[in-house]
């Protein structure tokens, strides 16, 4: 057991030191790349929001009225029974 625990120590050991010679180093990333300008929309943004929140309580009704108007599946028997013939029913 010391002998299988001694080995597996050793093969953690040789993984690690293996691993820390081939990482690949994380570089940050050049920040002094200016970012795309942003193209100013002629849009006025009060128009906006009201447009939003009227979406919003949009998909809200909806899921409401999805939401009751399931109906349930009527009770029904779906089985399929047969008649078998037997020498009682003669």
């Amino acid at each position: 057991m010391k002998l299988f625990l001694s080995l597996l120590f050793l093969l953690f050991q040789a993984i690690t030191l293996s691993a820390d010679k081939n990482w690949i180093p994380i570089t940050p990333q050049d920040k002094d790349q200016t970012p795309n300008p942003t193209k100013k929309l002629d849009v006025n943004l009060s128009q906006i929001e009201p447009i939003n929140k009227m979406m919003k309580n949009v998909t809200i009704v909806q899921q409401l009225i999805e939401a009751t108007s399931k109906k349930e599946k009527p009770a029904t028997n779906d089985k399929n029974w047969f008649v078998f013939n037997t020498k009682e029913t003669k």
